[in-house]
Parts: C-alpha cells; structure tokens; sequence
C-alpha cells in the first residue's frame, strides 16, 4: 500500500510510506518512508506515522514494524520519541580479499 504525504494547506506531495498489512503476524511492516528534503523536520514525519497508525486502529493489525539504518540518526530519533523500540540488529562484514569481476 503505497501513501503519499501532502502538505496541509497547498496539497503538495512532501514524502510517501509504503507499507504492507500482513494479517498472518497482524503486523504492518513499513517498507519505505521518506519525507523529502525541503519538508524535514516540519512535523510531516510525525503526522505520517500518527495518521498511518491511526487507519489501522479499529482493524486486527496490533503493531507497526520497519528497519531504520543505522546512521539514520534522524528517523531514529523520531521513531523512539513515538515509542518505537528496536527490536534485533543487522550485522554486516566485507567479504576479506575476493575478487571483484
């Protein structure tokens, strides 16, 4: 389900969320959410994921999900400040001394 974040007063597309409802873990994963650059720090954000959980409310659906980067400190901050709390860790590591085609 792709949505799309429009600016209150001139209905100008800020950002997306896509997300996808999976009523086997009753869960909504969001895939990929983005405000774009002008409109950050503005509340969109916030307004977004209050909204997005706010459609959800009424229905089976008992959490939201997603994965922030790590250097993401930003959407990290925001994800925290509205209750969001990590759940795992991904790990990475180069692979020493292979050879690139």
């Amino acid at each position: 389900m792709l949505l799309c974040v429009v600016h209150d007063d001139a209905d100008t597309a800020v950002g997306y969320l896509w997300c996808h409802p999976d009523k086997e873990s009753q869960s909504v994963f969001i895939s990929d959410f983005c405000i774009l650059p002008p409109y950050r720090g503005r509340g969109y954000g916030r307004s977004a994921l209050v909204a997005l959980e706010a459609m959800f409310a009424q229905t089976e659906f008992k959490e939201l999900r997603l994965r922030v980067a790590a250097d993401n400190y930003g959407a990290e901050r925001l994800y925290r400040s509205m209750g969001y709390r990590p759940t795992g860790i991904n790990m990475r590591r180069p692979i020493a001394n292979s050879e690139r085609p």
